[in-house]
Formats: C-alpha cells, sequence, structure tokens
C-alpha cells in the first residue's frame, strides 16, 4: 500500500464480456460524482489533510478547481449529486454553524451557493434521491421535496403504522418500491409493495437472529 491514491472509472458490461476505461486515475484522486447523464463529472482529491472539489470537462478531460478546504473546517463543500441540468450540482455546507444544503450552477464564474434546505438546529444530511422516471429530485436531506412521494410516505405509514417506512429503491417505472420498516422493537424487515397490484409482500428479515427482547 501507498500513500498514493488513485481512482478510475470503469464501465463494466454485466453479462461479463467486456470493460471500458471512462476515465483514468489521477494521483490523490479518491471519489467521483457523476451527472445525470452519466458523465464522471466532480472528483474528490485529498491530500494528507487538505481537500479539492473538480469538475472534470468530458470534452477535453481537463479539470478545473472548484473549492479547496482543510477537513474537519467550516469552509467544507462537499458535492451530493446532480439535478436534471448538467450545471446544477447540489452540495452540502455550513450555514449559521450548521450543515445544509446548497444548489450551484456550474456555469456561474462565482459558483454562487443558493441554499436550499436548513435547519437551525440540526445539521442537514447531506442525500438526496432522484427519480429517472420523473427526471427531477424528489428527496433532499432525507425528506421527500416531491409531492407524489410525499403522499407516497403518507400511505406507507398508514399501512404500516407505529413503523419507521423507507422506501430503499423504485423499479425503474416506480411501480415496485422496496420498502425497509422497522421499529425501536423490530430490526426491520424488506418488503415488496407493487403499486400496480396494490399488494405487499415480504422479502427477507433483517437481523433475523436478533431477539425484539433485546430491543425493547
Amino acid at each position: 500500500l501507498t500513500d498514493k491514491l488513485s481512482t478510475a472509472v470503469v464501465k463494466i458490461n454485466l453479462d461479463g464480456e467486456l470493460t471500458q476505461l471512462l476515465v483514468t486515475g489521477r494521483e490523490n484522486l479518491i471519489d467521483w460524482v457523476a451527472d445525470r447523464q452519466h458523465q464522471p463529472r466532480i472528483a474528490i482529491f485529498h491530500d494528507r489533510t487538505s481537500y479539492q472539489i473538480k469538475e472534470r470537462d468530458a470534452a477535453t478531460n481537463d479539470y478545473r478547481l472548484l473549492w479547496e478546504f482543510e477537513a474537519l473546517s467550516e469552509d467544507e463543500i462537499w458535492p451530493i449529486g446532480f439535478g436534471k441540468a448538467p450545471n446544477q450540482l447540489y452540495v452540502s455546507a455550513y450555514h449559521q454553524g450548521r450543515r445544509a444544503i446548497f444548489l450551484v450552477d456550474l456555469n456561474d464564474p462565482q459558483l454562487k451557493l443558493e441554499l436550499v434546505m436548513s435547519d437551525e438546529d440540526y445539521d442537514v444530511p447531506a442525500s438526496m434521491q432522484y427519480s429517472a422516471a420523473k427526471q427531477k429530485v424528489i428527496s433532499l436531506g432525507g425528506r421527500y421535496v416531491d409531492e407524489e412521494y410525499q403522499k407516497l410516505q403518507r400511505s406507507l405509514d398508514t399501512a404500516l403504522s407505529g413503523y419507521n417506512n423507507e422506501i430503499i429503491s423504485t423499479s425503474e417505472n416506480e411501480n415496485l418500491i422496496l420498502v425497509l420498516s422497522s421499529s425501536d422493537s423490530h430490526p426491520g424487515q424488506y418488503l415488496l409493495w407493487d403499486r400496480k397490484e396494490k399488494s405487499m409482500s415480504s422479502l427477507l428479515e433483517r437481523y433475523s437472529q436478533l431477539s425484539p427482547d433485546l430491543m425493547a
């Protein structure tokens, strides 16, 4: 092992026949964020205690420095994911002493941070969900911002009252939904919700050998 890290991006054929190198690695490059057009766009570099966030130009393979900061500082700006347009990047950064979510227009030379979600008492989780079917962001910071998904969540909570219900994933057409349902006394089970058939079936238990008595 060495301290010289390099992370490339490879496209894999799930049939096991071919692979394609999309982007070669660079020294100290540790992670990537792809846009909705499946292009590796944001590169995260780490050197000892400092980080650099760079944008890759897919046409020229040139890199532009967006932000540079020290670890554990309030100057941190972490990429979360892209919106529908290739210039819309959601990031996590500090706002009045708490982590918040901002939207950045990568075409803006000033890279102005537009506040999208904040909480004066808590850090907003650096998370988002994007719907390929709707072609838009449906969740930010663990909260649904899409009206249809807000209704889905309410329907879940009504049908499975007394449990914490989380939508984990959906099929491409969003008719099939994978749900994790748990409580203080139950580690949870994965359920498959078929919206078209209006049915829900159990797939498997999480931590099935853990006794509920130990969680009470």
